[in-house]
């Protein structure tokens, strides 16, 4: 079975491998042209469902990495992350 992922925003699905490190920067690429373009976009991965909008003026770095955002941000838990740390689910405790 070929791992992959999902990207869904307002005018179209893409689907993606997620073979290897390449296949991953791929897909960031992509998510992060779907904020852009269409203003937010939705990652599926293993049954899970990952949102991505805008990165507020305000929030300047990644909660959980204190990576910079840039422009595109995730929600997991109500946390803001990058896109890195929101794909790799929760925190461990």
């Amino acid at each position: 079975m070929q791992s992959g992922v999902k990207i869904i925003s307002k005018q179209w699905t893409q689907h993606l491998p997620t073979r290897d490190g390449y296949d991953r920067e791929v897909v960031f690429d992509h998510l992060r042209e779907a904020v852009n373009r269409h203003g937010a976009a939705e990652l599926v991965s293993q049954g899970k469902t990952f949102f991505f909008a805008p990165a507020a003026e305000k929030q300047t770095q990644c909660n959980r990495c204190h990576a910079p955002l840039r422009r595109v941000a995730g929600n997991d838990g109500g946390e803001v992350l990058c896109i890195s740390c929101t794909w790799e689910g929760p925190a461990p405790h």
